[in-house]
């Protein structure tokens, strides 16, 4: 499918120029009116725009993973948890804020650090 943006005409796909979402085609999305493939390092709005791994922060597409920066719990994927804008592993020694995030049977001590 082919639209148009900017006075020209161009395919739906990354790379090219978008108006609106549409224009852009499955697996990518309009930010800034360029469309970009829904992927990690890529400008966004929404974490929707990121893939089905992914997270937007600070209008920049990551990896719902450990060391990533993140906004809420739901950034960081499973078995992590996040604390002070980054992603962490639940284990001892670690950043935390409540308990549940040094995992099973952890506590969240003195310090905010995983005991």
């Amino acid at each position: 499918m082919v639209h148009c943006a900017n006075g020209g005409c161009y395919p739906n796909q990354a790379g090219c120029p978008c108006d609106i979402q549409s224009d852009c085609g499955q697996g990518a999305h309009c930010t800034n009116s360029m469309c970009y493939a829904n992927e990690p390092g890529v400008p966004c709005e929404v974490s929707a725009e990121c893939g089905a791994s992914g997270h937007c922060t600070e209008r920049k597409c990551y990896v719902n993973k450990p060391g990533s920066p993140c906004n809420v719990q739901f950034d960081c994927g499973p078995n992590a948890h996040c604390a002070k804008f980054v992603c962490y592993e639940n284990k001892k020694g670690v950043p935390c804020e409540v308990p549940n995030d040094c995992g099973p049977g952890g506590t969240c001590g003195d310090g905010w650090i995983c005991d």
